[in-house]
This record gives structure tokens, sequence and C-alpha cells, in this order.
């Protein structure tokens, strides 16, 4: 019993620092093509890297979501899929602002984005519709 309880407990501080160190790496990622991205040395946006970089945002959104950066990170990310013609994506960011976090000062911004993206992107005219009255 007590050996089995050792194991347990071994195990759940196991993921728990796997979890932080995953954090880390993706707070650590975000920096850094922030950085390749805007950091003022490169003329030129490389999409590979800005869409890396949206990838990030919603994962450390998902991981963190009661951070209260969270819904920046999601609109961030939501923004770069809509400017690199990934409609599909942005909505579903936007979604996420939305749904998860109905008092966050992007949410009308998400709102009206998303109904802009479903118009202008995917020419998906009655979904626009719903979100432009909303």
């Amino acid at each position: 019993m007590v050996i089995s309880v050792f194991i347990l407990t071994a195990c759940n501080s196991g993921s728990k620092k796997t979890s932080k160190q995953s954090e880390i790496v993706i707070a650590d990622s975000i920096s850094f093509y922030e950085n390749i991205l805007f950091g003022g040395n490169s003329k030129t946006i490389k999409p590979e890297d800005a869409l890396k970089l949206a990838g990030f945002y919603g994962q450390y959104a998902a991981k963190n979501q009661t951070d209260s950066i969270s819904p920046l990170y999601l609109f961030k990310a939501a923004d770069i899929y809509s400017n690199f013609r990934n409609p599909k994506e942005a909505i579903s960011a936007y979604k996420r602002i939305i749904e998860k976090y109905p008092e966050s000062d992007n949410v009308s911004t998400a709102i009206f984005l998303t109904a802009f993206v479903y118009e202008d992107q995917l020419q998906d005219y009655s979904n626009a519709e719903i979100y432009y009255k909303l």
C-alpha cells in the first residue's frame, strides 16, 4: 500500500513538472517568434513564422485558461489567421474568446470580426448576419 502511494505521488509530480515545462517552452516560443516577427530587423514577415506564433498563442490559451493574457493571445492568433487567409482558424479563435471570455475587452471586436471573416473570406452571409446582429 505504501509503495503504491509513493508511485502515484511520483507519477503525479512528474506530470505537473512536465506541464510546467511545457508552459515554459510555449512562453519561450511566443517570445522567440514575436521577436522574429516584430523585432524590427526584418522588413518581411514569413507566413510560416506567423502561423507558428498563432499556434503557440492558441496553445498557451488552452493550457492557461484563467490567465488574463489568454484572451489577448487568442485575439492575436485570430488576427494572424485572418491576415494569412486561414478563416476557419480565425473564426475558431474568435469564438473561443466569445465563449470562454465574455467579459474580455476584446469580445465585441471578436464578435464583429467573426462576422467580417464569415462575410469577407468565406462568403457565408447567413453566419455573418448572425454575428453582425449580436
